[in-house]
């Protein structure tokens, strides 16, 4: 049976992954229909499913990264003015647009594994350390010819 160091972590994961709802459903997919309560799972059903939610949990997070990288450096734009649902489907279709055309995995980011997140990932933050640099560059020319060494 699950021991309580499985238990509390399914649920903790679960939680974090935003899934929680659907837990019941979850178990019964992994024990094949035996039981519907985490409680009733093997240490191998348990272990299972806690391996596919801590995939999924770093799946997110690295997705989030992404997103926060392409935001920071104006690869994708975000509007305040357009209501939640809107803006995000705005985020996602420019990032899949800047994927297909210039990314190092040719695909919507929804449809990426974890080691293609990765290196998507990879992509974004020479793309942030190249932004930084362009924008210390900006800014010390503009300070420099206020202060009359022209470059």
């Amino acid at each position: 049976m699950i021991t309580k160091a499985q238990l509390k972590k399914m649920h903790v994961l679960l939680n974090r992954v935003g899934i929680m709802h659907i837990k019941r459903k979850i178990v019964e997919e992994y024990s094949l229909g035996r039981v519907t309560s985490s409680k009733d799972l093997t240490k191998k059903e348990a272990s299972d499913i806690i391996r596919q939610l801590e995939y999924s949990l770093k799946w997110q997070e690295t997705r989030n990264k992404i997103f926060k990288i392409a935001i920071e450096t104006g690869v994708i734009w975000w509007d305040f003015e357009l209501d939640k649902e809107d803006d995000e489907l705005v985020i996602y279709e420019q990032l899949n647009l800047f994927m297909k055309r210039r990314g190092t995995i040719k695909k919507d980011i929804d449809e990426m594994d974890l080691s293609e997140l990765n290196r998507v990932h990879r992509q974004f933050l020479a793309i942030k350390k190249s932004h930084s640099k362009t924008k210390f560059n900006k800014e010390l020319k503009s300070v420099l010819t206020e202060i009359g060494i022209g470059i």
